[in-house]
């Protein structure tokens, strides 16, 4: 009888510079492209191959490669980063999601559409904030991973929203030098609920500060942004 295994593995290997292109530096985009558009044209045709499915929030990778004589594995760099991009995309339509519910909630929780739609702005425009001291410290790396941080601050800044508001109630069943004007509640409010916002914001910057300490890149690159 010949040999037989119950496993075997097989390596495929693009060369470079492509055919047409004196080096790998020569249009590096383009010949980037090539490759990326051959490994999707593979990647497709072993999902069919495979009957492995995509569908929303759904990874084909999830399900696995069986068919009636062996099961089959396999991975690419391209394909790692083709769906690393794809999962990401899908996750920031989980974010407009978010989004929509911690506004309508915020509206519900104060009685007012305008204080939730600005709570809302005021949290999104923490992120070009962000992004002008992460330039600043000459980072260059950004992807999909950092607009993600977008969850953490609406969290973050929704909770704090929470607290001012329930500061500012209670500030209208006080006596009487505290409630009888606007100004003396606003004094308490934010006398009242700046520790706790403070407290909550630099636990988590500083959490993501320990993560910018990371010696793998993207999630460096990540944690400093978060933060």
């Amino acid at each position: 009888d010949p040999p037989r295994t119950s496993a075997t593995r097989s390596m495929l290997r693009f060369g470079r510079p492509l055919h047409g292109y004196a080096t790998m530096e020569e249009e590096e985009e383009q010949q980037e492209a090539a490759i990326e558009a051959v490994v999707t044209d593979i990647e497709a045709d072993l999902f069919a191959y495979c009957e492995m499915k995509h569908s929303f929030l759904h990874s084909p990778y999830r399900d696995e490669c069986q068919r009636a004589q062996f099961n089959m594995k396999f991975f690419a760099p391209y394909l790692a980063n083709l769906q690393f991009s794809t999962l990401v995309s899908e996750d920031l339509l989980v974010v407009s999601a978010s989004v929509l519910f911690v506004t309508f909630y915020i509206a519900f929780h104060s009685g007012s559409l305008l204080m939730a739609l600005l709570g809302i702005l005021q949290i999104v425009l923490s992120l070009p904030v962000a992004l002008f001291f992460y330039t600043a410290f000459r980072m260059q790396w950004f992807s999909q991973l950092h607009i993600l941080a977008f969850f953490i601050v609406l969290g973050i800044g929704a909770d704090d929203l929470f607290v001012l508001l329930d500061a500012w109630r209670q500030s209208a069943r006080l006596e009487v030098e505290v409630s009888g004007t606007l100004e003396a509640r606003m004094i308490y409010t934010y006398r009242r609920s700046v520790s706790t916002m403070i407290n909550t914001s630099l636990t988590t910057a500083v959490a993501f500060l320990a993560t910018g300490l990371s010696p793998i890149m993207p999630i460096s690159a990540f944690g400093i942004f978060a933060a």
